[in-house]
């Protein structure tokens, strides 16, 4: 791994997750809180707090919450919450630890929701697969039960995730200029109802690109293939994500699988499609390639083309 990215300071990615109904259990012990999970990118540094509200069928019912980070990882935790006890504080605070759970004390719990705020400091190890797709693994909230009676997590608890640092991956492929022709058209002319055009653009996660118009198209462009990335290799591209932007588009269809940045974990395209019933209809415009490391702002691969696709539907 090369340096780490400091994200925080500009703006740090961050996440989040609403528990959409009641989680209740009465296993002693952790469980999984379902739909309480994040993913995470290898070797990066999160901050998770989860605002969770409790409650339990006896105040005799404590609550054990805690949270699984992958393997590998570092974790810490804090927790802050509420008290039910007459006559005492009404915030509770455990000390940072790296246990995964926190055991909250018996006279916490409540037939009222009460509210407990955890904070988890995860550190992520690499990933140990091959090809990289530079996603470590999980982290997931857990609840229990302190003694084996009922204990609920209202919905409405969320979890919030801020991504503060991230190191960028050694590189697995050489980023390149991918050398497509400056402009391609593609046209359909035919005698009948209707007549439809397209040019299909795609970045392979192998590292090759394609380009391409619908078979009864007359396709003009010389490159139709080349390399975004070298040596090309198999999955390769989960490790890196690319971005097509369009610009000046008049008429046609546009279908985008990234007009922002997406990881090229699966063939990534741009569609352009026109389509008559009657008479000539033209669409143009232009498209910015850009394919860039996962966690790296620096672009390595760039390149722009001007597509034009023509349908002409003669009775």
């Amino acid at each position: 791994m090369s340096a780490a990215i400091e994200i925080s300071a500009v703006c740090p990615v961050q996440n989040h997750i609403r528990l959409a109904s009641d989680f209740s259990t009465t296993t002693t012990g952790n469980v999984n809180v379902t739909g309480m999970v994040f993913l995470l990118d290898e070797n990066s540094f999160y901050e998770i707090t989860c605002y969770a509200l409790l409650s339990s069928n006896a105040t005799t019912t404590g609550f054990i919450l805690g949270g699984t980070a992958p393997t590998g990882s570092t974790m810490y935790l804090t927790a802050v919450s509420q008290s039910s006890a007459n006559g005492t504080g009404d915030v509770r605070f455990t000390n940072g630890t790296t246990s995964v759970t926190m055991t909250t004390p018996a006279n916490f719990a409540s037939t009222t929701p009460q509210l407990a705020i955890l904070t988890f400091i995860v550190f992520t190890g690499a990933e140990s697969s091959s090809p990289t797709t530079g996603i470590v693994g999980s982290f997931q909230l857990t609840f229990g039960s302190e003694t084996g009676g009922n204990v609920t997590m209202s919905a409405g608890s969320a979890m919030v995730l801020r991504k503060m640092t991230q190191a960028v991956s050694t590189a697995a492929l050489t980023l390149q200029n991918p050398g497509l022709d400056a402009s391609y058209s593609s046209t359909d002319r035919v005698v009948g109802p209707s007549a439809s055009a397209t040019i299909t653009l795609t970045y392979l996660a192998n590292g090759t690109w394609t380009i391409a118009g619908e078979t009864d198209d007359a396709f003009l462009g010389t490159t139709t293939s080349g390399n975004w990335g070298t040596p090309t290799t198999a999955g390769a591209g989960s490790n890196y994500e690319v971005r097509f932007t369009v610009s000046g588009q008049v008429g046609g269809t546009v279908s985008n699988s990234a007009a922002d940045w997406t990881p090229i974990s699966e063939s990534r395209k741009l569609i352009f499609s026109i389509s008559s019933t009657g008479g000539e209809q033209t669409g143009t415009l232009t498209a910015t390639l850009e394919v860039r490391q996962r966690g790296s702002m620096v672009v390595g691969s760039t390149d722009s083309v001007d597509l034009a696709v023509v349908a002409d539907a003669e009775s």
